[in-house]
């Protein structure tokens, strides 16, 4: 993890304006890799001592990585111990200095000398040299050999040329590891000087470049340095801190008590913390990461107790927490990353005592990061999580929830679409786990409130989540006898017109959770709530069926003469129509957003007309970071509306008990309580989804009868037989055995289709309708659609 910092690094721009890699292509499982972490690109050819040296300034990076193996492997292992220290290091010492040669020169020297400080590492200073006298006598040699290196390493650091300055912060963390000399006492004044003067530079430069580029053009929407992006170059700013990380990796706790650590470094990397770029920020809190790490490491070592007046990690810890909080939020996955990783070491590596004061403002952002979008935060956050609260989690959440729902709410209104999300699925997952309901309930109101305007959002996936989220917190807490309802109760009608509108979202899984949420909700109150009981539901859900009749069609513009079964020939032309593809506005990957533009809103449900913009969908459009919010929603299509009906009524098939006074496949139970304008509902209201979906079973017979001249009608019936088949079970074998002869001629014609996905879901609702109508009704059925063809 802590290498992450370089490897963002490694792309450079060359005179073509292309970005290339600096690292050569992944390894496979067969190709041969060096103790160096270089490939074996080819088999390895044998090279001499100079051919390697004249290779290691090649102008071509493979080169250069060939002649750094062969230097590991041939060359190396052939010298004796006074030609690498008397003549190899002085060598590539003098080339990595060396202003007149070209970067790739020097750059390879720098290179060579790290290859040469890792073997002759693991050769004499970690013991596996078997002359022990060889070894002592080559101390003194080795020692002036690594302060020459050092000089190197600082030297090449402070060069333009990234690849040079990542080589130069590379050799000094393998000085360190070797604890031969104080790397740290040697340069690291000499860091921090450039660390500081960096800032200064690159804020002046940033200040020229700005300038130049309003005065060459005109017109420009941004001024200052808002017109250069945050991922362009700082100078040396980042590996000065690379280096800087890795020393204090290598050799943190001989150097961390050290005065210049503790009054200019860890200053420096707060302010870099709070840097405009990004791998800046990233690599800052690598270096806090360190800081912590090898603080707990002095404190050990040294015995020193956990206290705020003794223990240095303490010192630490009260200094960096508000940085590492900032992480934690931050727009770009990598520095959240980076915050992770320095929050486990610090919420580990602190006693549960000290810790705990760090609560408040850490364990909001640790719990939320759980459910980001970016899988390596995701599920970094839940090692992490387990690692520190164990099976606690819930009781420490319970006692600061004030501060967890504060936290929650507020990233509700972040500019990245991912943040909001993660926001929804947070809030669902505080409502729904923790175990006394009565310290959630006062949250209800601020809760479901940030969850309307989420489900209000350009950026489906946050509509999504906030359709779900708000789902489970209903059905929850309005299943049960108990203030929950009072809190829920003023925001349902709200929340009824956005499930049902977003029956019609132009996003499949927004329907599909939509109707689940109908589903959900419908269970939990009683048949004739007024704002969300089942015949309401179900009146809704009829119209939206009906909706398809309204849908234009494909044939009038293009007419086959071979057309074929279900708008096949016209999603072909209309595929290959030029009007339809040419001369449009751009979309973002993921949503049905356009890149530029004023948003539209949300567009209404019902009808078929798939244009209206209702009142109670917001028109406040968030613009923010994140590929998914433009402002922008296409107009919904009527078959949309009925597709999203259809899911619903087979959402609604999974729902209990038969309702009272009616009968359904022989059973009965009564209604627990009537419904009234205050009405207190309990959680034994169970209906019987069957008999409220053979209500619409005639709307969905008229569905399949379909005239099914568009592009998208595969599409649809595909939702069309899924749905039967999940609905089948449920259903009164009555009202099946009556309809079956009108659903045959579209379900066999739809078994044979061509659309893969149409014909799976046909034979499925097939099977399913055989079993629940018996072979007998099943041949009779088919019998008299043969005698209808004759």
């Amino acid at each position: 993890d802590s290498t992450r910092s370089d490897v963002v690094n490694t792309s450079t721009t060359t005179s073509t304006g292309i970005t290339a890699s600096t690292y050569p292509p992944l390894p496979s499982s067969t190709t041969p890799v060096s103790s160096s972490g270089l490939l074996h690109t080819h088999p390895q050819q044998t090279m001499t001592k100079e051919e390697v040296l004249k290779k290691l300034g090649d102008d071509k990076q493979l080169e250069r990585e060939r002649a750094l193996i062969a230097l590991e492997k041939q060359v190396l292992p052939t010298l004796a111990d006074d030609e690498i220290y008397d003549e190899l290091i002085p060598y590539f010492v003098e080339q990595g200095r060396d202003d007149s040669l070209t970067w790739q020169v020097r750059c390879g020297a720098v290179l060579g000398l790290v290859t040469v400080v890792k073997y002759t590492s693991v050769k004499y200073v970690y013991g596996k040299d078997d002359d022990a006298s060889r070894q002592t006598a080559n101390t003194e040699k080795i020692k002036k050999s690594e302060v020459a290196m050092v000089e190197t390493g600082i030297n090449a650091v402070g060069r333009s040329e990234l690849r040079e300055r990542q080589a130069g912060a590379q050799l000094l963390g393998e000085l360190s590891k070797r604890h031969i000399i104080n790397v740290w006492e040697l340069c690291g004044d000499q860091l921090l000087d450039s660390i500081d003067a960096s800032f200064a530079l690159d804020a002046e430069q940033r200040s020229f470049e700005s300038e130049k580029a309003v005065k060459e053009q005109s017109g420009l929407s941004k001024a200052g340095t808002q017109l250069l992006h945050d991922t362009e170059g700082w100078r040396n700013l980042t590996t000065s801190l690379g280096a800087v990380k890795s020393i204090l990796e290598a050799s943190g706790p001989t150097v961390v008590f050290e005065e210049n650590v503790k009054v200019r470094l860890l200053p420096l990397a707060l302010r870099a913390r709070e840097h405009t770029n990004r791998f800046v920020r990233e690599v800052s809190l690598f270096v806090l990461t360190a800081l912590i790490a090898s603080a707990d490491k002095y404190d050990r070592l040294h015995s020193v107790a956990m206290s705020e007046t003794d223990s240095l990690l303490l010192f630490f810890a009260d200094r960096v927490v508000v940085s590492i909080a900032t992480g934690l939020d931050d727009n770009w996955s990598q520095v959240r990353f980076a915050a992770c990783v320095c929050v486990r070491e610090l919420m580990t590596r602190v006693d549960e005592q000290h810790r705990s004061k760090f609560y408040p403002l850490l364990v909001p952002r640790m719990c939320l990061n759980r459910h980001y979008v970016a899988e390596g935060v995701r599920l970094y956050s839940q090692t992490t999580w387990k690692l520190v609260m164990g099976d606690q989690g819930r009781n420490v959440l319970q006692s600061i929830i004030d501060k967890v729902v504060e936290y929650y709410i507020l990233q509700t209104e972040a500019e990245n679409h991912a943040v909001r999300e993660a926001s929804c699925y947070a809030l669902s997952e505080l409502a729904m786990k923790l175990p006394d309901e009565n310290r959630v309930i006062p949250h209800l109101h601020a809760m479901l409130a940030a969850l309307v305007n989420c489900f209000k959002d350009e950026s489906w996936p946050v509509r999504d989540c906030a359709c779900t989220a708000s789902s489970q917190i209903v059905s929850r807490f309005c299943a049960m006898n108990s203030p929950g309802l009072a809190a829920c109760e003023p925001a349902i009608p709200e929340f009824y017109l956005l499930w049902v509108a977003h029956l019609a979202d132009n996003i499949p899984s927004v329907r599909a959770n939509s109707a689940r949420s109908l589903a959900m909700v419908a269970a939990v109150f009683p048949p004739d709530y007024k704002y969300c009981g089942i015949e309401r539901i179900v009146e809704d859900c009829r119209k939206y069926l009906r909706s398809v009749h309204h849908q234009p069609r494909d044939s009038v513009r293009y007419a086959q003469t071979d057309d074929t079964h279900f708008g096949a020939a016209h999603k072909i032309a209309r595929d290959h129509d030029p009007a339809l593809h040419e001369n449009q506005p751009m979309y973002s990957c993921g949503s049905l957003a356009a890149k530029s533009g004023v948003g539209t809103g949300a567009q209404s449900p019902g009808g078929g007309s798939g244009t209206r913009s209702p009142s109670y969908i917001s028109q406040k459009f968030r613009r923010g970071g994140g590929c998914m919010d433009h402002g922008f929603s296409r107009t919904t299509q009527p078959w949309e509306e009925t597709d999203g009906a259809l899911r619903l009524w087979g959402a609604l098939s999974s729902i209990g008990a038969t309702p009272a006074g009616h009968q359904s496949n022989g059973t009965e139970s009564q209604h627990a309580a009537s419904a009234t304008a205050n009405v207190v509902v309990h959680a034994n209201h169970v209906h019987d989804g069957g008999y409220y979906c053979s209500l619409l079973l005639p709307d969905v017979v008229d569905v399949a009868n379909m005239n099914v001249e568009f592009a998208h009608a595969p599409y649809l019936l595909e939702t069309l037989w899924r749905e039967l088949a999940t609905a089948a079970s449920a259903l009164p074998k009555d009202s099946v055995i009556e309809y079956l002869p009108k659903l045959l001629p579209s379900l066999l014609a739809s078994e044979k289709c061509g659309n893969q996905l149409t014909e799976a879901s046909a034979k499925s609702a097939s099977m399913k309708l055989r079993v629940k109508v018996g072979f007998g009704e099943w041949k009779a059925a088919m019998s008299k659609i043969e005698l209808s063809k004759s």
